[in-house]
Protein backbone atom coordinates (compact mmCIF):
# COMPACT_ATOMS: atom_id res chain seq x y z
CA UNK A 1 0.00 0.00 0.00
CA UNK A 2 1.46 3.33 -1.07
CA UNK A 3 1.89 5.96 1.65
CA UNK A 4 0.81 9.50 0.85
CA UNK A 5 3.40 12.03 2.00
CA UNK A 6 2.26 15.56 2.85
CA UNK A 7 4.68 18.11 1.42
CA UNK A 8 3.01 21.34 2.46
CA UNK A 9 2.24 21.79 6.22
CA UNK A 10 -0.98 23.62 5.39
CA UNK A 11 -2.19 20.64 3.34
CA UNK A 12 -2.49 18.72 6.59
CA UNK A 13 -5.82 20.40 7.20
CA UNK A 14 -6.99 20.99 3.60
CA UNK A 15 -9.57 18.20 3.57
CA UNK A 16 -11.38 15.89 5.98
CA UNK A 17 -9.38 12.80 5.03
CA UNK A 18 -5.97 14.38 5.62
CA UNK A 19 -7.15 16.11 8.79
CA UNK A 20 -8.22 12.72 10.12
CA UNK A 21 -4.80 11.32 9.21
CA UNK A 22 -3.12 14.07 11.21
CA UNK A 23 -5.32 13.37 14.24
CA UNK A 24 -4.57 9.64 14.00
CA UNK A 25 -0.87 10.43 13.79
CA UNK A 26 -0.92 12.54 16.94
CA UNK A 27 -2.91 9.89 18.80
CA UNK A 28 -0.44 7.22 17.68
CA UNK A 29 2.50 9.34 18.80
CA UNK A 30 0.95 9.90 22.22
CA UNK A 31 0.39 6.16 22.59
CA UNK A 32 4.02 5.42 21.68
CA UNK A 33 5.32 8.00 24.15
CA UNK A 34 3.06 6.81 26.99
CA UNK A 35 4.05 3.19 26.40
CA UNK A 36 7.77 3.97 26.38
CA UNK A 37 7.54 6.24 29.42
CA UNK A 38 6.01 3.39 31.40
CA UNK A 39 8.46 0.87 29.94
CA UNK A 40 11.63 2.81 30.67
CA UNK A 41 10.56 5.04 33.55
CA UNK A 42 12.71 7.76 31.98
CA UNK A 43 10.70 10.72 33.25
CA UNK A 44 8.83 9.71 36.37
CA UNK A 45 11.47 7.49 37.98
CA UNK A 46 15.14 7.64 36.84
CA UNK A 47 16.87 4.27 36.78
CA UNK A 48 18.14 3.61 40.30
CA UNK A 49 20.66 0.90 39.43
CA UNK A 50 23.11 3.26 37.76
CA UNK A 51 25.88 4.25 40.12
CA UNK A 52 26.45 7.89 39.21
CA UNK A 53 24.43 10.92 38.25
CA UNK A 54 26.22 11.08 34.89
CA UNK A 55 25.24 7.51 33.97
CA UNK A 56 21.64 8.10 35.04
CA UNK A 57 21.38 11.23 32.92
CA UNK A 58 23.00 9.49 29.95
CA UNK A 59 20.50 6.61 30.18
CA UNK A 60 17.61 9.05 30.51
CA UNK A 61 18.83 10.96 27.42
CA UNK A 62 19.11 7.69 25.46
CA UNK A 63 15.56 6.71 26.45
CA UNK A 64 14.17 10.10 25.44
CA UNK A 65 15.97 10.00 22.08
CA UNK A 66 14.53 6.53 21.46
CA UNK A 67 11.03 7.88 22.17
CA UNK A 68 11.57 10.70 19.65
CA UNK A 69 12.99 8.27 17.07
CA UNK A 70 10.10 5.79 17.30
CA UNK A 71 7.49 8.55 17.27
CA UNK A 72 9.13 10.09 14.19
CA UNK A 73 9.21 6.75 12.37
CA UNK A 74 5.52 6.15 13.10
CA UNK A 75 4.56 9.64 11.95
CA UNK A 76 6.42 9.10 8.67
CA UNK A 77 4.57 5.79 8.22
CA UNK A 78 1.30 7.69 8.62
CA UNK A 79 2.29 10.10 5.87
CA UNK A 80 3.25 13.14 7.94
CA UNK A 81 6.00 15.23 6.35
CA UNK A 82 9.34 15.95 8.00
CA UNK A 83 8.52 19.66 8.02
CA UNK A 84 5.31 19.15 10.00
CA UNK A 85 7.05 16.83 12.48
CA UNK A 86 9.77 19.40 13.13
CA UNK A 87 7.26 22.24 13.51
CA UNK A 88 5.19 20.18 15.95
CA UNK A 89 8.24 19.17 18.02
CA UNK A 90 9.54 22.72 18.19
CA UNK A 91 6.30 24.34 19.33
CA UNK A 92 7.06 27.21 21.69
CA UNK A 93 10.57 27.84 20.37
CA UNK A 94 9.94 31.48 19.54
CA UNK A 95 7.62 32.28 22.44
CA UNK A 96 8.73 34.35 25.45
CA UNK A 97 8.42 32.83 28.93
CA UNK A 98 5.22 33.19 30.91
CA UNK A 99 5.26 35.07 34.19
CA UNK A 100 5.03 33.09 37.40
CA UNK A 101 4.12 34.31 40.86
CA UNK A 102 5.20 32.66 44.11
CA UNK A 103 2.77 33.34 46.95
CA UNK A 104 3.53 33.60 50.65
CA UNK A 105 2.84 29.88 51.08
CA UNK A 106 4.73 28.97 47.91
CA UNK A 107 1.82 28.39 45.60
CA UNK A 108 3.10 28.69 42.02
CA UNK A 109 0.68 30.75 39.93
CA UNK A 110 0.50 31.75 36.26
CA UNK A 111 -0.83 35.35 36.14
CA UNK A 112 -1.21 35.25 32.35
CA UNK A 113 -3.67 32.34 32.73
CA UNK A 114 -5.88 33.83 35.41
CA UNK A 115 -3.59 32.73 38.26
CA UNK A 116 -3.80 29.07 37.32
CA UNK A 117 -1.81 27.07 39.87
CA UNK A 118 1.03 24.73 38.94
CA UNK A 119 0.58 21.67 41.13
CA UNK A 120 3.55 19.69 42.41
CA UNK A 121 4.28 17.20 45.17
CA UNK A 122 5.79 18.82 48.29
CA UNK A 123 9.35 17.53 47.73
CA UNK A 124 9.31 18.44 44.05
CA UNK A 125 7.95 21.90 44.79
CA UNK A 126 10.57 22.42 47.51
CA UNK A 127 13.30 21.61 44.99
CA UNK A 128 11.79 23.89 42.33
CA UNK A 129 11.43 26.84 44.75
CA UNK A 130 14.99 26.34 46.02
CA UNK A 131 16.47 26.46 42.53
CA UNK A 132 14.21 29.34 41.54
CA UNK A 133 15.71 31.28 44.48
CA UNK A 134 19.26 30.57 43.27
CA UNK A 135 19.79 31.60 39.63
CA UNK A 136 23.53 30.98 40.09
CA UNK A 137 22.80 27.25 40.32
CA UNK A 138 23.42 24.56 42.93
CA UNK A 139 25.40 21.33 42.66
CA UNK A 140 23.32 18.36 43.82
CA UNK A 141 26.18 17.16 46.03
CA UNK A 142 26.10 20.56 47.80
CA UNK A 143 22.38 20.52 48.67
CA UNK A 144 23.16 19.94 52.33
CA UNK A 145 24.72 23.42 52.41
CA UNK A 146 21.15 24.71 51.95
CA UNK A 147 19.65 22.54 54.71
CA UNK A 148 18.06 25.39 56.69
CA UNK A 149 16.52 26.90 53.58
CA UNK A 150 15.22 23.54 52.37
CA UNK A 151 13.53 22.87 55.72
CA UNK A 152 11.96 26.35 55.71
CA UNK A 153 10.56 25.92 52.19
CA UNK A 154 9.29 22.40 52.83
CA UNK A 155 7.61 23.49 56.08
CA UNK A 156 5.58 26.12 54.19
CA UNK A 157 4.86 23.89 51.20
CA UNK A 158 3.72 20.89 53.24
CA UNK A 159 2.12 22.77 56.13
CA UNK A 160 4.19 20.69 58.57
CA UNK A 161 5.93 22.14 61.59
CA UNK A 162 7.23 18.88 63.07
CA UNK A 163 10.94 18.73 62.16
CA UNK A 164 11.15 15.04 62.97
CA UNK A 165 8.35 14.26 60.52
CA UNK A 166 10.14 16.23 57.77
CA UNK A 167 13.61 14.95 58.50
CA UNK A 168 13.59 11.56 56.78
CA UNK A 169 12.41 12.81 53.38
CA UNK A 170 14.55 15.93 53.38
CA UNK A 171 17.73 14.22 54.51
CA UNK A 172 17.32 11.67 51.71
CA UNK A 173 16.84 14.55 49.26
CA UNK A 174 20.16 16.07 50.40
CA UNK A 175 22.07 12.77 50.46
CA UNK A 176 24.33 12.68 47.36
CA UNK A 177 24.35 8.87 47.54
CA UNK A 178 20.55 8.63 47.39
CA UNK A 179 18.43 8.70 44.24
CA UNK A 180 15.74 10.89 45.86
CA UNK A 181 17.11 14.06 44.27
CA UNK A 182 16.81 12.59 40.76
CA UNK A 183 13.29 11.34 41.43
CA UNK A 184 12.18 14.77 42.71
CA UNK A 185 13.86 16.54 39.81
CA UNK A 186 12.04 14.27 37.34
CA UNK A 187 8.75 14.97 39.10
CA UNK A 188 9.39 18.70 38.73
CA UNK A 189 9.88 18.18 34.98
CA UNK A 190 6.77 16.02 34.73
CA UNK A 191 4.63 18.59 36.59
CA UNK A 192 5.87 21.52 34.49
CA UNK A 193 5.30 19.53 31.30
CA UNK A 194 1.56 19.74 31.96
CA UNK A 195 1.67 23.54 31.63
CA UNK A 196 4.49 24.30 29.16
CA UNK A 197 5.89 22.74 26.02
CA UNK A 198 8.83 22.94 23.63
CA UNK A 199 11.75 25.22 24.41
CA UNK A 200 9.48 27.30 26.62
CA UNK A 201 9.33 24.31 28.99
CA UNK A 202 13.12 24.12 29.00
CA UNK A 203 13.36 27.57 30.58
CA UNK A 204 11.60 26.32 33.74
CA UNK A 205 13.41 23.01 34.20
CA UNK A 206 16.24 22.27 36.62
CA UNK A 207 18.98 21.48 34.12
CA UNK A 208 22.72 21.30 33.66
CA UNK A 209 25.47 18.96 32.49
CA UNK A 210 26.52 16.02 34.65
CA UNK A 211 28.96 17.02 37.39
CA UNK A 212 28.14 20.75 37.13
CA UNK A 213 25.77 22.93 39.18
CA UNK A 214 22.15 22.67 38.05
CA UNK A 215 20.03 25.79 37.50
CA UNK A 216 16.71 27.09 36.17
CA UNK A 217 17.39 29.22 33.07
CA UNK A 218 14.25 31.37 33.41
CA UNK A 219 14.92 35.13 33.40
CA UNK A 220 14.01 36.12 36.97
CA UNK A 221 12.30 39.28 35.72
CA UNK A 222 9.42 36.93 34.90
CA UNK A 223 9.16 35.85 38.56
CA UNK A 224 7.19 37.76 41.21
CA UNK A 225 7.77 36.81 44.84
CA UNK A 226 5.14 37.34 47.51
CA UNK A 227 7.08 34.86 49.64
CA UNK A 228 10.50 35.70 51.15
CA UNK A 229 13.29 34.99 48.66
CA UNK A 230 16.41 34.68 50.80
Amino acid sequence: MKTTVILDPFEAFSDDKTCLLGIEALIATEAIICKLFHMHGCVAEPMAEYGSEELKERREAEDLLEIVRQASVRLHELGISEKIIKEYCCTGGDKPPERIRITKWYRILLPDRGNMEIKMRPLAKTLFILFLRHPEGIAFKALSDYRKEIYEIYGRVSGRSDLQAMSRSLEKLMDPCDNAINISRSRVSSALGKYFEGSRLGQYLISGSAGTPKAIALDRSYVTWDAPTL
